[in-house]
């Protein structure tokens, strides 16, 4: 992950994430079966929206943040199929922040 909050950018990607492909959200929702899959996805935040920090010092805790827009790409296979987005997907609602609490709070 990079990130700059001062320039209210941010960037992640996962590749090769093992996890189950379900079928169907009904069948994951119900713990039904599922078959090994694998997932990679990109996203990238950007376009300062708001900007903002909250602190609560009795419980020595500070955040800044900035909320963005983000775009996400992702593709996963099993022996179900392959998918692939498209087209970047856009994310109406993103953030990234900036943490400080515990022993990290006075930094």
């Amino acid at each position: 992950m990079a990130s700059n909050l001062g320039r209210g950018t941010g960037s992640y990607r996962l590749s090769g994430l093992q996890l189950g492909d379900f079928g169907s959200l009904s069948n994951s929702l119900g713990g039904g079966p599922s078959v090994p899959a694998t997932v990679t996805f990109d996203v990238e935040w950007s376009g300062v929206i708001e900007r903002g920090t909250t602190a609560d010092a009795a419980n020595r805790f500070r955040l800044a943040f900035v909320r963005t827009g983000a775009t996400i790409h992702w593709s996963g296979t099993s022996s179900i199929g392959s998918f692939e987005s498209t087209s970047v997907t856009k994310v109406n609602f993103a953030q990234i922040a900036h943490e400080t609490n515990g022993a990290f709070f006075g930094g």
